[in-house]
């Protein structure tokens, strides 16, 4: 399998990044050359990712970038509640995943857990995907005061892993 690469944009701390998000046999992100440490490669400007990306041979698939809203998620985390945005927190969770993978780091969100097991269901489950989900039906996760808690921390601790990764 050959490399692809996407253009990834998200809001932290009311400001937009752009990351290249790298398909393949285990994904990751593009990291600063520019660094001896393991971080992020960010870009406040999409253009100067794509300038980027020309110089350095990287042929980015599609212009138009995957959001992630990372402001939305910390405002949760202040006040955490049973209403939880499916797609919101298994696409930041999967970021996560790929982040400390790229960084080589550990996350609470990768540990073999019976709760963390059964929370990552519930958000995969609740995103409703049509292959999966039979017609005419749609899952609504319910929570416990136990599970929230822990989602809460597992957003928490990849907030904290994100930021480092671009200091």
């Amino acid at each position: 399998m050959e490399k692809q690469y996407y253009i990834i944009e998200l809001q932290l701390d009311n400001q937009i990044k752009y990351l290249i998000w790298v398909l393949d046999e285990v994904d990751g992100l593009v990291t600063d050359p520019a660094t001896e440490e393991l971080r992020l490669l960010t870009f406040s400007e999409k253009d100067d990712l794509l300038g980027f990306a020309q110089k350095n041979g990287l042929v980015i698939e599609e212009d138009e970038p995957a959001k992630y809203d990372f402001d939305i998620i910390e405002i949760w985390i202040k006040n955490p509640t049973g209403f939880i945005d499916c797609k919101e927190f298994l696409n930041a969770w999967n970021l996560f995943t790929d982040v400390v993978t790229t960084l080589r780091i550990e996350f609470e969100g990768n540990k073999k857990e019976k709760v963390r097991s059964r929370i990552y269901d519930k958000l995969f489950f609740g995103n409703n995907i049509p292959a999966i989900t039979p017609e005419g039906q749609e899952y609504t996760p319910e929570w416990t005061d136990k599970e929230i808690a822990r989602v809460a921390e597992i957003m928490k601790e990849g907030l904290t892993i994100l930021r480092k990764s671009f200091q």
